[in-house]
This record gives C-alpha cells, sequence and structure tokens, in this order.
C-alpha cells in the first residue's frame, strides 16, 4: 500500500490562523518525532500501527478497525480523486462527472464506516476512568511521600471497571448490524461536503490520520508532560497565555519542582508545536503562548475523556466539578459553588472568566489535595486596556471575609487573587499554609494591609504586591522568607511605625533575583535603605519606581549616588527624580547591565557609562513619556555602541531619530542576538 506522504508547511503566525489544519498537523507531528519527547515515539507508534494492522483482522490494536479503513484507504484515495478533478484539462468532460459520482460513493462508504467506529469508541471510552486510576496510581507511587496503603480502594476501582468492560463487549452489536439508514441524501459529493461542515469538535477528536497521531503522542507523553499540555484545554480559544501563570500552575499541581523546571516543560511544549510562541520585540525568549484551535480542541477532547478537566470545546461550562478534579470557574456570571458540587479530590480550582465569585464558610472545606488556587484575573492587561474596558478586567470577591477560611487548604501551593477589587486585607489565616510556593496579590487596588502573618510562609519564592496603591508599608519580618526568589512591589514606608519592614532586612534573601520598589516623595529618607541594594549579589532585575511631587528634583540634587550590585542585567527606573543618569546612579554597578527601561520623570542626560573606556554595555532600551530628554541621535548611538534594540514613546527628543512608525529601532548587524528574560 503506498505510504502517506507528509507536508513541509509550516504553521502559519498565531495573528492568521491556517484554514488548512491538516497541514499545520502533520509539521507538527513531524516536530514531535524530531525532538523525541515522549517515553513513546511517534515513530515508534507508527511502526506498531503497521505491524499490527497490516492485516486488518489481526489482533493489533494501534488503532480502530473503521478508522483504519477510512484513514489508510479511503481518505488517500479520496485525496488522489480530488487532485485527477482539478486537472483542467478534464472540465467540461463526462469523465468530471463520472469522477464526482465515484467521490460520492466513497463518501457513503466514509459514513458507514464512522458508524461503525462509533460502536468501538463506546468501548474505548470505558478504558478512560481505567487510564484515569492508573495514572493516579502512578503519580502516587514515584511522590517521596506516597501513602501505599491510600492505593488499594484505587486498584479495586480498576477491577470493577474491567468487568464492566467485558460485559460492555458481551453485549454489543456486530458491525454486520450496521445499517445505512439516516443517511444523509446522496448525490455528487454530498457526502463530501456532509463530513466537511461536520463539527469541528467532532472533525478533531474523531478524524484523520494527523489528529490520531496527536492523540497518540499526547498519551506517550511522560505523565507531569502530559498533565502541563492538558492545562492549555482551560483557556479560551485565541487566548494568549502568559508563561509565569502557567508555570504557577504547574507548580502548584506538583507537575514541576520548580520556576525553571516549569519554563524547560513550557519550552518543551512551545518545540513541539502544541503551543505557539508569543514573543516580544526585542527578546527572542517566549513569554507567552497561544494554542491553534485545532490543537485546543483535541487537548479539550483528551482532557475530557480523561477526567482532566471538564469543558466544551467552545469553552462553556456548567459549573459542576463532582467530575474533575479541576474547576474551572467560567460563564461570566455568578456562581457560588456548593462544596458538595466539588470533586471529593480537587486539586485546582482556577477562575477562567468569572466576574463574580460568591464564597462561603463552606467553600475551602474538604480540600486537602488543593494545591492551586487561582480566583483572580489571569488575562494580561495593561492601564489602557483597562480604562477602555474595565468590565473585561473586573473580577469581584461576594462576601470576601470568608476567605478567613482559606487556612483549611492546607496544601495549597499557589495563590492567586490577582486583580481581585475590593480586598482591603489578606486574612491572618494565611499564616497556615505553611506548603505556599507563590502568592500573587497584583493589582488589588483596594488592598491596605498585608498581614504580618505572611512571614510564616517559609517556602514562599514568589510575592507579587506590585499595583496595590493604597499599601503604605511591608510587614516585618519578610527577610525569614529565606526561599524567596521573586518580590514585587516592596513599598519603601514613609510611615513612622516600627514594625514596618526596612529593605535593610532584604540583605539576608541570598535567593532574592527579581526585585521591584516603590519610594514614597521624600526620598532623602529612603536614602539610608537604598544603599542595601549593593548588598543583593543575586539580584538581576531590578525596578525602582520613585513618588512624584513637591519641589520637584530640590531634594534628589543632594542625595548620594546609588550603588547597585553588578549582577544586574536589567534595570527599570520609573518617575526618575534627577536630571542626569550619574546624579542618582553609580555607573560601577552597571557593567553587567543589557536592558535598561526608563519611564518618566526629569532626566535630560542619558550617560551611564560603565566600563573603563566610558561605554555602556545596554542591548536593549525603552524610553517612554521622558519629556525633558535632550539627546540626538549621533550622541545616543556614542553612549549606547552595543545596542542593537531601542523603543521610544512619547519622547520629543526622539522625533529625529530612524524609528519606524510604532517607535522601534533595531541593529541589523546584531539582530540575531538573542537575551533572556
Amino acid at each position: 500500500m503506498p505510504q502517506r506522504q507528509r507536508s513541509t508547511v509550516q504553521p502559519t503566525s498565531p495573528t492568521t490562523p491556517s484554514t488548512h489544519p491538516p497541514f499545520f498537523f502533520s509539521a507538527l507531528c513531524q516536530s514531535t518525532v524530531h525532538h523525541n519527547i515522549c517515553s513513546v515515539s511517534l515513530q515508534t507508534i507508527k511502526r506498531i500501527q503497521q505491524t499490527t494492522m497490516s492485516k486488518p483482522g489481526g489482533g493489533g490494536g494501534g488503532v480502530l478497525f473503521s478508522e483504519y479503513i477510512d484513514d489508510s484507504i479511503l481518505t488517500p484515495l479520496l485525496s488522489r480523486l480530488q487532485f485527477i478533478t482539478d486537472d483542467e484539462r478534464l472540465h467540461g468532460t463526462d469523465l468530471l462527472e463520472d469522477l464526482d459520482g465515484i467521490r460520492g460513493l466513497m463518501g457513503d462508504l466514509r459514513i458507514v464506516f464512522a458508524r461503525m467506529a462509533k460502536n468501538e469508541r463506546s468501548l474505548i471510552v470505558l478504558f478512560d476512568p481505567i487510564e484515569r486510576l492508573v495514572d493516579d496510581v502512578l503519580e502516587s507511587v514515584t511522590a517521596r511521600d506516597a501513602d501505599v496503603a491510600a492505593l488499594q480502594p484505587k486498584l479495586d476501582r480498576v477491577r470493577v471497571q474491567i468487568g464492566a468492560i467485558r460485559e460492555a463487549v458481551a453485549g454489543s452489536s456486530s458491525y454486520d448490524k450496521i445499517e445505512k439508514e439516516d443517511q444523509p441524501p446522496q448525490g455528487k459529493g454530498g457526502a463530501r461536503e456532509d463530513f466537511a461542515s461536520a463539527p469541528a469538535a467532532e472533525v478533531v477528536y474523531d478524524g484523520g490520520e494527523h489528529m490520531a497521531h496527536l492523540r497518540r503522542a499526547v498519551h506517550g507523553m511522560d505523565v507531569r508532560l502530559r498533565h502541563c499540555l492538558l492545562c492549555l484545554a482551560a483557556f479560551p480559544e485565541g487566548a494568549v497565555i502568559k508563561k509565569r501563570l502557567l508555570v504557577h500552575w504547574w507548580m502548584g499541581e506538583g507537575f514541576v519542582e520548580s520556576a525553571d523546571k516549569g519554563k524547560a516543560r513550557f519550552k518543551q511544549l512551545v518545540d513541539m508545536r502544541f503551543a505557539r510562541a508569543v514573543r516580544r520585540e526585542h527578546c527572542g525568549t517566549a513569554h507567552a503562548c497561544t494554542v491553534h484551535p485545532w490543537i485546543r480542541r483535541m487537548l479539550v477532547a483528551v482532557a475530557r475523556s480523561g477526567a482532566f478537566l471538564d469543558a466544551d470545546p467552545d469553552g462553556t461550562s456548567k459549573n459542576d466539578f463532582a467530575r474533575a478534579r479541576r474547576a474551572c470557574l467560567r460563564d461570566g456570571g455568578e456562581v457560588s459553588p456548593a462544596p458538595s458540587r466539588f470533586h471529593p479530590e480537587v486539586c485546582t480550582v482556577y477562575n477562567v472568566d468569572q466576574k463574580y465569585v460568591r464564597l462561603s464558610d463552606a467553600w475551602f472545606r474538604n480540600k486537602a489535595r488543593l494545591g492551586t488556587m487561582q480566583l483572580g484575573q489571569w488575562r494580561a492587561s495593561g492601564a489602557s486596556e483597562q480604562i477602555a474596558d474595565p468590565k473585561r478586567s473586573h473580577v469581584e470577591l461576594i462576601a470576601d471575609e470568608h476567605l478567613r477560611g482559606i487556612g483549611a487548604c492546607k496544601n495549597l501551593r499557589y495563590l492567586s487573587l490577582r486583580g481581585i477589587s475590593r480586598i482591603k486585607a489578606v486574612p491572618d489565616a494565611i499564616g497556615k499554609l505553611g506548603e505556599l510556593v507563590v502568592l500573587d496579590l497584583r493589582a488589588c487596588h483596594n488592598l491596605q494591609v498585608l498581614t504580618k502573618e505572611i512571614t510564616k510562609l517559609h517556602r514562599l519564592e514568589y510575592l507579587d504586591v506590585s499595583q496595590c496603591y493604597l499599601l503604605v508599608e511591608m510587614p516585618e519580618g519578610l527577610g525569614k522568607l529565606s526561599e524567596l526568589q521573586v518580590l514585587k512591589g516592596f513599598v519603601l514606608a514613609n510611615s513612622t511605625r516600627k514594625n514596618a519592614c526596612s529593605l535593610i532586612e532584604l540583605a539576608d534573601l541570598k535567593k532574592l533575583r527579581k526585585l521591584s520598589i516603590g519610594i514614597g516623595k521624600k526620598l532623602k529618607r529612603a536614602e539610608d535603605e537604598l544603599s542595601v541594594l549593593a548588598k543583593l549579589t543575586s539580584l538581576a532585575s531590578l525596578k525602582i519606581t520613585w513618588g512624584m511631587g513637591g519641589k520637584e528634583s530640590s531634594e534628589a540634587t543632594r542625595v548620594r549616588q546609588l550603588a547597585l550590585p553588578s549582577t544586574l542585567t536589567k534595570l527599570e527606573l520609573c518617575c526618575f527624580p534627577c536630571r542626569e543618569f550619574a546624579e542618582l546612579i553609580n555607573p560601577d554597578g552597571l557593567r553587567g547591565l543589557r536592558k535598561l527601561y526608563v519611564t518618566g520623570g526629569m532626566l535630560q542626560d542619558l550617560g551611564a557609562r560603565s566600563d573603563p573606556n566610558g561605554e555602556c554595555r545596554v542591548e536593549v532600551l525603552r524610553l517612554r513619556y521622558l519629556k525633558h530628554l535632550q539627546c540626538d541621535w549621533e550622541e545616543l548611538h556614542g553612549l549606547y555602541t552595543e545596542l542593537r534594540f531601542l523603543a521610544a514613546q512619547s519622547c520629543p527628543a526622539a522625533a529625529n531619530w530612524p524609528l519606524d512608525e510604532i517607535g522601534l529601532w533595531r541593529n541589523s548587524d546584531r539582530a540575531g542576538v538573542q537575551m533572556n528574560e
């Protein structure tokens, strides 16, 4: 039998989805084989298929008998007939009518085999609970604190399900009882058109060699990698999904042990082309991804069949979570899931698009295995987008006083209340979450108090309280969080309270690699605290935001230079209070700096010389809202000789710079240079 040739056409860009999914899938399958990620590669699967299906009557179980006929015989024949039909020499001849008739007859055969496949598939679905139970057992066995005694009930359920399958096989109808009633009317190409217009979900889940390869690739993956992939099914079609949010979800469920391993998993999925990378203009590293609509529908089907999560291909849900261990809040209305509606072993609660989530006293009870709780906003939206469409980013907890019950979720590792309105304080009960690794409170605009109990979270690695504009101080004791790697939104307090945390405490955080600080208007009072920055020897990324007001920069001009750690590769300065860069920032701390972002403030002179020859090694420069800047192109290029990317917005001095229509400039000689975020 002739072998079907694979297309080498690459997938289209995210902005122009392909209208020919089979070619996209072919390229994806090839990529999957080349990367050899799965424990059972597609090449191995194909060899098994060819061996077991070389005799259709054999006992091989590579694919369904009826699907083998459709995929390997009828589909290639129809493709060849279509190629013949497209020949211009046949147009207007009787042969064309005969070819259409033959294609119609073959279309009728496809319908017959589709009905046969339905019978076979009804039996295959019965294996889904067994697969889920075996995966659970495997995951439990690989855990360090596995409870072997707890495995017996699951094995008993496997035995019961096998008995159900045997009964179903004995009572199933034979293929010779399949009749052709209820088939579409025959005609030229009628059956082929009917197949083409079938619902997308059915075509994806049931049709084609390419999708069959993809499903087998998914099932052949390492268990944890497969679970990471299936998380993508939770998000709406066309969504841009931040890498960081995915990694945090995976860390919460234990699919990955660290953020670095999560990033590696993300890269695997992109390399395998299950996800399409979304990259920033200046950086070759993917910071987000999208999922091709056909891939997403396949993932939804696989996720539902294995009860990984419950969602319809169009993204809707009944908000009934008893079947799956991952509850995705949907539909945009108000929901108050009763405890009985959650799976008894629920491990994730993820708010996909609920605007109003009503809590109750019992909402957090009986969730001993809950590892990920994302009740806030996951979409990335800037200030302009929030102003243009405030409802899109609005999330609100009804009866948020019931958050105090969160202390019952002892195994929670990822908690996000990101962007939730009307939360004025984090409850003291959060101190009971001893396993918490990620706490995301970004853009909780009403948050005024961060409880001191947070200093008991000794496993915490990531804390984000940025854009919490009513927060005036940090609780004393943050220096005890020895595992902390990322701290965003640290507030340098203007208050005189003695129990406020100072920057000096952060010198004890030996693993801190990313820090953002907000400073009040009284810069001189903060001078002594800022001097501790030089002691943060692991710091790679630093953002400082000054509060503007008062006598502009009169106080700033009298302060001494800040010494920054030599390990910095990225520096972001907002509302810079001085006219010259070197007035406040000591260039000696910038020897390794590769990215410099400056937004707003009094800056006039960009001179940031850091090496003995008087040159700066910055490669990426972003300037925004610098109305006082005085710098022509020759001067700028002389200061930043290694510059490869420049972005300027609302900077009058940039009017004569060689920027494109959206304010960007790239050095073509250095365009191939890529840097990690």
